[in-house]
């Protein structure tokens, strides 16, 4: 009787020690499993935000002078315009004479804004100007100069010229596009001269009434801009009023 019930208890101490060893095993498994991290939400927003405020390469330049990335003609209903090129930016008023140069960088500079829509407020001798950009930073939505009189005015985009395509084609087409329906009633005359074009303007209406209809002659450059200017019949040149 004796040794049956020590066999039983050597069965029941065995299985106790079977079931131990398979605990063991189970835990030693899991516990080799690698463990995948993975950005905390904290990081992951930040380095969201991070690129959300990080400022365009483009605006950047162009508050450091470099305004290559927006050159064009930008007119105001009042028919006075803006010229940037790519190292300078010209006012002038409607009858094409120069009011003064615009220093856009970081003498001038006043304000700007850091996150879309972008903006930067420079301050210049005929008041201050505010380049408005467009969210992704490649184009000028609008102009706005607000003079010493605090006299407000805004200026759209009308046309770019490219100065490696510098042909008389180009350069009526952009040429014809300061003067927009006014064009219609004025013939465009364009004759390169050397680096630059010349444009006869002659007005229909007093050509068809018998007059020479010649109201105005213009030198347009490669960067853009215009100018009123008088030919010099002696030498045989140009010269800007």
């Amino acid at each position: 009787m004796k040794k049956i019930i020590f066999a039983l208890l050597l069965l029941v101490l065995l299985a106790s020690c079977g079931t131990k060893s398979k605990e063991t095993t189970s835990t030693s498994k899991d516990s080799s499993i690698p463990y995948t991290s993975s950005s905390s939400p904290s990081s992951s927003l930040s380095q969201s935000i991070e690129k959300k405020t990080e400022y365009p390469a483009s605006l950047s330049n162009f508050s450091n002078g470099d305004y290559s990335n927006f050159n064009g003609l930008y007119k105001s209903t009042a028919n006075s315009y803006i010229i940037i090129s790519a190292d300078k930016i010209g006012y002038y008023s409607s009858k094409q004479e120069t009011i003064g140069s615009v220093i856009a960088n970081k003498s001038t500079y006043q304000s700007k804004t850091e996150s879309a829509p972008f903006s930067q407020t420079y301050e210049f001798n005929q008041g201050q100007i505010t380049f408005n950009f467009n969210d992704a930073a490649n184009k000028i939505n609008d102009i706005r100069i607000i003079d010493t009189n605090s006299t407000s005015s805004n200026f759209s985009f009308i046309a770019k010229l490219d100065p490696n395509n510098f042909t008389e084609s180009s350069v009526l087409t952009y040429f014809k596009s300061f003067f927009g329906a006014e064009a219609e009633n004025n013939s465009f005359l364009p004759d390169k001269d050397g680096d630059t074009c010349i444009i006869s303007v002659i007005s229909n209406k007093i050509l068809a009434n018998g007059g020479s209809g010649t109201v105005g002659l213009y030198q347009v450059l490669p960067d853009g801009s215009f100018y009123l200017v008088t030919r010099d019949s002696t030498n045989n040149t140009y010269i800007r009023y």
